[in-house]
């Protein structure tokens, strides 16, 4: 089987994209910049992007992409919407 006849199975993956960027990377853009012309501080609001948009890029090079999610579950606390979640702290289940 060709993979070319399966071309949507090429796609799976793949993050959702708004011009160049993905949903993440575009609120790393936006919110600081939000928040500088909320605060009547632009510069400062641009600065803070651009940095904390390199600084998320170098962390995705050096840790992968996935690394992220895996220390949001692990860090912060457990959704309260989906009680059947397991506890981040346990490992396995014996019984």
């Amino acid at each position: 089987m060709s993979m070319t006849r399966h071309v949507i199975l090429n796609y799976v993956d793949t993050p959702l994209r708004i011009l160049f960027w993905t949903v993440p990377e575009l609120l790393i853009l936006i919110v600081p910049l939000f928040l500088g012309l909320v605060i009547d501080q632009l510069i400062l609001g641009v600065l803070i992007s651009v940095i904390s948009f390199w600084g998320n890029k170098k962390y995705q090079q050096r840790f992968g992409k996935g690394q992220i999610e895996a220390v949001k579950y692990w860090f912060f606390p457990r959704n309260r919407k989906f009680k059947s979640l397991p506890p981040s702290f346990v490992r396995e289940y014996v019984g």
